[in-house]
C-alpha cells in the first residue's frame, strides 16, 4: 500500500522504501511533523503536535509556514502528518536545515531561491530553540536538484569569500611593508631635499617619532640634535650641512 501524501512530485517514496519515519531522530522526527502540519490544507492527525517547540513558537510556526508554502509552490513531495515514511523531498529538506546549522559546510553557499531562504530561517530558529540537527551529508544530484533546481547548491566565488586565516594574515603583512616602505621612502627623500627635517615637519607628513627612531636605528637616518635629523655622514653625498 503506498503512503499517501499531498503534493505530488517526482519519484514518490512508497512503504517498500528505506526512508522510514522510525529511522530518524526525535528531532528530526518533531522537524518533519511540523513541516507537513503546516503544509497548505494537510490534514491534522487525531493529536496534532502543536507543541513540538515550546521556545519561540510563534517565529517557528510562521518560518514553518512560509517554508511549507514555498515547498508547495515548487511542487514539493510531502507527505501526510500520518504517514509513516519519508519522501525524498522531505529527506532533501532535512539535509538543508542539518547543514545550513553548519557555516563549515554552508557557509559558502550562494542562495539562490526563495526555498533556501526560508529553509536557511527555519535552520537556525531550529537551533535555538531544541538545538542542532544531527549532521547530515549532501544527498546525491538526483535527490538534490530532480531537474527542477530549487534545491541546487551554486557555491559563492573565492573572490567574495573572506579572507582565510592565513591569507589574512598575508595580506596585513603585505600591507604593513608597504606601509613602511612608503614611510621610509617619503622620509629619506624629505631629507635628501631639505638636509635636515625636524620631528614637527616629519609629523606633517604621517611619520611618526617612534617611526623616525627605527629609521635611526637602522641607519637610515642620523640625529643631530633634540628633533633634528639627517641623512648618516657616510651617506651625505652631497655635503649637505646641518642647518
Amino acid at each position: 500500500m503506498r503512503a499517501q501524501y499531498r503534493f505530488r512530485g517526482p519519484k514518490a517514496v512508497t512503504s517498500g522504501s528505506r526512508n522510514a519515519l522510525s529511522l530518524l531522530t526525535i528531532k528530526e522526527r518533531r522537524v518533519i511533523m511540523s513541516l507537513r502540519q503546516a503544509m497548505p490544507g494537510a490534514e491534522m492527525p487525531a493529536k496534532p503536535l502543536q507543541h513540538l517547540f515550546d521556545k519561540d513558537g510563534c517565529a517557528l510556526r510562521r518560518a514553518f509556514t512560509a517554508l511549507a508554502n514555498e515547498a508547495a509552490l515548487q511542487r514539493l513531495v510531502v507527505f501526510g502528518p500520518s504517514s509513516l515514511f519519508l519522501s525524498e523531498d522531505e529527506l532533501t529538506i532535512l539535509s538543508r536545515l542539518s547543514q545550513f546549522q553548519r557555516p563549515s559546510k554552508s557557509g559558502h553557499w550562494n542562495i539562490i531561491n526563495p526555498l533556501q531562504e526560508k529553509m536557511q530561517e527555519c535552520a537556525l530558529l531550529i537551533e535555538v530553540s531544541i538545538g542542532r540537527l544531527p549532521a547530515r551529508p549532501l544527498l546525491p544530484d538526483e535527490y538534490d536538484r530532480r531537474g527542477r533546481g530549487c534545491f541546487e547548491v551554486q557555491l559563492i566565488s573565492e573572490e567574495a569569500l573572506p579572507p582565510k586565516p592565513a591569507a589574512l594574515k598575508a595580506l596585513r603583512s603585505a600591507e604593513t611593508r608597504l606601509a613602511h616602505t612608503s614611510h621610509k621612502a617619503r622620509a629619506l627623500a624629505a631629507v635628501r631635499q631639505e638636509g635636515v627635517v625636524r620631528t614637527s615637519d616629519f609629523g606633517a607628513m604621517g611619520i611618526s617619532r617612534q617611526y623616525i627612531g627605527v629609521l635611526c636605528k637602522s641607519g637610515d637616518l642620523e640625529r643631530v640634535s633634540h628633533g633634528l635629523y639627517r641623512l648618516p655622514t657616510s651617506s651625505n653625498e652631497g655635503g649637505v650641512k646641518a642647518a
